[in-house]
């Protein structure tokens, strides 16, 4: 579901047979948007998932690296979890940032895995027996390589088909203040070989149940679902995703674009449990200069300087074939008729 800014009247196409004489990509619900049908997605149902092989396992971080190559070049996707921040409730500001280093990495299954890590005061000393837990950070990745309809936070979510689900578990936190919020910041990067003659382009979406990141290339999109809900100490409770991109100076340009999403939670007693998912996406339209946030190169077109070294090139490879022609017409005897005929030719002049 990719509802279209909480739009209250429903007069969107949706990939409707009646409006396209194809068949339906989703319908119109009223309050809430397009509903695709899988493996179709986006506000108006335009995008399609793209079935693409399970990613290989990094046993050292919970990354996801997604490559794959088309006759347009080879894309590469990223997903990596970056930091755990506690927020001032008064400034909204971080009161510490905790980047995350080691990883205990265990399979579960051919489709699951999981990484464990422990966060530490950063007032600690590192090794030390008196070291002071602060958290512990659980992440268990699941590919799906076919549509499921899956259940979180009482909620039923339709996970699409060649996509990963990140199920984030964080133990009992040591704030500094009650009334302080955690934050986990996740990034999502996209990028293609293709430098010349291309655009991307980065949407952040908001709906009723979820926010939205898409991040493309030319007709490619990493796309990353945010629901707003938590279980919070085994409840749902609502949560807030927001963009963190001017603060962690993402990086953008024409065919690398990167985003920071923090999921912020609010103060809690035993654990919290979030529910993130990415799919890789073929777009209906290119990404270009009318995009959301576009950046974007044009086809590189020679300068004056390289069109006179061309000119200037051609004609001096020129003067030297005719220099050569010449030299062997007069130092040949085979060419004697000719050099009496040129003779001739310029004696008449």
């Amino acid at each position: 579901m990719f509802p279209d800014d909480n739009n209250a009247i429903c007069n969107l196409d949706c990939g409707q047979a009646s409006t396209r004489g194809q068949p339906d990509r989703g319908y119109c619900k009223l309050n809430v948007g397009c509903v695709c049908f899988s493996p179709y997605i986006g506000k108006n149902c335009e995008s399609q998932v793209i079935t693409i092989p399970q990613p290989d396992i990094d046993k050292e971080k919970p990354d996801t690296n997604i490559d794959f190559s088309d006759d347009l070049g080879n894309i590469k996707s990223i997903i990596s979890i970056v930091a755990l921040r506690e927020i001032d409730y008064i400034t909204l500001k971080p009161v510490y940032t905790y980047n995350f280093d080691k990883w205990n990495y265990t399979k579960i299954s051919d489709s699951k895995n999981q990484y464990l890590t422990n966060l530490y005061s950063n007032n600690s000393i590192m090794g030390s027996k008196n070291q002071l837990l602060l958290t512990t950070v659980n992440v268990t990745l699941e590919w799906f390589s076919n549509q499921t309809n899956i259940t979180f936070a009482n909620e039923q979510l339709s996970m699409n088909p060649s996509s990963m689900k990140y199920t984030i578990g964080i133990s009992k936190y040591k704030f500094v203040n009650k009334l302080n919020s955690l934050q986990i910041i996740l990034m999502s990067q996209i990028e293609s070989s293709k430098t010349n003659d291309v655009c991307s382009s980065k949407e952040f979406s908001d709906s009723e149940d979820s926010n939205y990141i898409r991040l493309q290339i030319d007709k490619k999109s990493f796309y990353g679902r945010f629901i707003k809900r938590a279980l919070v100490d085994d409840s749902p409770v609502i949560v807030r995703n927001e963009l963190l991109d001017k603060d962690l100076n993402a990086i953008g340009n024409s065919n690398k674009i990167q985003s920071f999403i923090g999921i912020m939670v609010p103060n809690y007693q035993t654990n919290i449990i979030l529910d993130p998912d990415w799919s890789v996406l073929l777009d209906s339209k290119n990404a270009n200069s009318n995009s959301n946030d576009s950046i974007c190169t044009k086809k590189k077109s020679l300068t004056t300087s390289q069109l006179a070294g061309i000119i200037i090139g051609s004609v001096a490879f020129f003067c030297i074939i005719v220099l050569i022609i010449i030299k062997v017409i007069y130092s040949s005897p085979r060419f004697l008729s000719v050099k009496i005929f040129f003779y001739k030719l310029f004696k008449k002049t």
